[in-house]
């Protein structure tokens, strides 16, 4: 029994050790973890807005160029209406998708921060003066 007794203080060292050694790595895991899902999510966001910004750019461009063509936009090359109906038929279909995409975004990302839906702040509007 005084054998087991000497070797108690080296025996509690390696347990505490060993879970010493169990958190530190748990703790680093969950670190790395969060780490990595903040990454994919600045990924995510990034990818998103760039596709819902250069279909809105597909869009704003052709109508940029016929208030040109009207002279109410500097742009440098006007565009007559006939010649802008085909690209903003042909855009505005496209932005459907990316604009969901955007909103998909949106519901996960509340979703994660455990937002309740719709706005987070309601706005107060002046009051309605009668003319």
């Amino acid at each position: 029994m005084s054998e087991f007794v000497q070797q108690l203080p080296a025996l509690i060292g390696v347990v505490v050790g060993a879970l010493g050694s169990y958190v530190a790595v748990v703790r680093g895991d969950r670190a790395r973890f969060h780490r990595e899902e903040v990454a994919r999510w600045e990924e995510r966001r990034l990818a998103v807005y760039s596709d819902y910004a250069r279909t809105l750019k597909k869009a704003i461009t052709p109508a940029c160029r016929v208030a040109a063509h009207f002279g109410n936009d500097p742009h440098p090359h006007p565009l007559p209406p006939e010649e802008a109906a085909p690209l903003l038929a042909e855009s505005t279909p496209a932005r459907d998708p990316d604009g969901e995409a955007l909103l998909g975004y949106y519901a996960a990302v509340r979703d994660d921060l455990a937002l309740p839906p719709g706005l987070a702040v309601r706005w107060q509007l002046p009051p309605v003066r009668p003319s």
